[in-house]
């Protein structure tokens, strides 16, 4: 079934009245023009058939696999397009949601206020009776498999207006066809899966309470602890964050490794297969002293990929 900004979300509501509780994420699929933390540099490149089919077998094999994973069912995926999506990749979508009970697309003019509307009115539509987290995750990212039973655990009064955050993610970055580089990344405002408990007053999505890195500066945030595995960042050369290192994050190199290897790494959180990533043979940006830094501090160091109990 395709939504508009005036479909009446019943299925939706019904859900929700009977559980009290609706967990709600959003993936910005293929909206082409956005301001402020909507801007993207390929928003030329949204339609274009080669790079759109390696963006949905990125969604299919990494974003779609990790919610179709999740070990608590009880959520929904909205996929927001633009109208102007070509009808053969309308159909390809409508094929993905027909597969997927959790998922729903869609389709919006290409600015941020029809996206507000849409979720405005979907929020009213639940009611005031009913707990809502609100979560994000970019169409080329994954969670871990308890990642909804985790937020669950806040859809309660008590955590009205806070955001909710997984600080722990893995980077990935495939550089040859059998060879995958690693970086464990540490940032307390992290956007993937960052999700808002909604408070019954003022009705925001995880969208409407600013931009993620500045979030705890208006909000109460509640941050995974160090030790749970947090997201999944694919760097695939097409995608906005395009670097395996960032300046404003602990981050510890891993290493790099095999097909196997990676497989046991990520296995445990993930279940992935992340052959779907192209090579990226583009040099990292960072600069001498942060080359330097992260050489000396990880030189002779390999962590290990045992699977813990």
């Amino acid at each position: 079934m395709e939504y508009n900004s005036n479909t009446k979300i019943k299925d939706e509501q019904s859900k929700a009245e009977k559980y009290n509780q609706q967990i709600i994420g959003f993936v910005r699929y293929s909206l082409k023009e956005y301001d402020g933390d909507w801007k993207t540099s390929i928003t030329d490149m949204v339609f274009d058939e080669k790079y759109f089919s390696y963006r949905f077998r990125l969604f299919n094999d990494i974003t779609l696999k990790s919610f179709q994973n999740q070990t608590d069912k009880d959520f929904v995926l909205f996929l927001m397009h633009s109208v102007n999506m070509p009808q053969i990749f309308k159909e390809q979508m409508k094929k993905l949601e027909e597969e997927n009970s959790f998922l729903k697309n869609v389709y919006l003019e290409d600015n941020k206020e029809a996206f507000n509307e849409y979720a405005q009115n979907l929020l009213r539509q639940i009611g005031n009776t009913v707990t809502v987290i609100t979560f994000r995750i970019d169409n080329d990212d994954g969670v871990p498999f308890d990642f909804i039973k985790r937020l669950r655990e806040y859809a309660g009064p008590a955590f009205a207006g806070h955001v909710i955050t997984m600080p722990k993610v893995y980077k990935v970055q495939r550089i040859k066809k059998d060879t995958y580089s690693v970086v464990e990344s540490y940032y307390p405002c992290n956007s993937v899966g960052m999700a808002y408990v909604m408070n019954p007053d003022d009705k925001k999505t995880v969208f409407e309470i600013g931009k993620h890195h500045v979030v705890r500066e208006n909000f109460p945030l509640i941050s995974f602890a160090g030790n749970i595995q947090g997201g999944l960042i694919s760097i695939n050369g097409k995608n906005v964050i395009n670097n395996l290192f960032s300046f404003n994050r602990v981050e510890q190199f891993l290493g790099n490794f095999d097909a196997i290897e990676i497989n046991e790494l990520i296995c445990e959180h993930f279940n992935l297969d992340l052959d779907c990533l192209h090579v990226v043979r583009k040099k990292i940006t960072r600069s001498l002293f942060h080359k330097v830094f992260f050489m000396l501090k990880n030189r002779g160091k390999r962590k290990n990929t045992t699977r813990s109990k």
